[in-house]
């Protein structure tokens, strides 16, 4: 139950700043700011929410796992709970017009984001039994 709820946090502490850069367009539109400015609100969002919150979840995984090599799992075990949470606020929250072309850039950094993600999550976990 503990590897469950440390990867479905490891999911949304993602999930959060993926689903922000990828509506950046959208958000500006909104909110009639310029791209930008929304971009760069994006990416320093991302920044804090991922180093930040996952550094924080160091704590909770030295507390509930030790020297347990379980913890490890949670590398893997964070991808269905994204596809989860992705498919739910796709379905609560459904694209009515054209889909708005998103920034190259953009895609590339989540990409890369999404491949070393579960490094960034071991390397958490490495840290954490210290």
């Amino acid at each position: 139950m503990r590897l469950n709820i440390i990867s479905i946090l490891y999911a949304l502490i993602l999930f959060v700043p993926v689903e922000f850069m990828l509506n950046v367009t959208n958000i500006s539109n909104l909110t009639g700011e310029q791209t930008r400015l929304v971009n760069i609100m994006a990416t320093i969002t991302f920044l804090v929410i991922v180093l930040g919150a996952g550094l924080t979840l160091l704590f909770p995984t030295k507390k509930w796992f030790g020297q347990d090599k379980m913890k490890s799992w949670a590398a893997l075990l964070w991808i269905p709970y994204f596809a989860l949470f992705v498919f739910i606020f796709t379905q609560a929250f459904p694209a009515i017009a054209a889909p708005i072309p998103t920034n190259q850039t953009i895609l590339w950094v989540l990409a890369g984001t999404l491949i070393f993600y579960p490094f960034y999550i071991l390397i958490i976990n490495h840290f954490s039994t210290r």
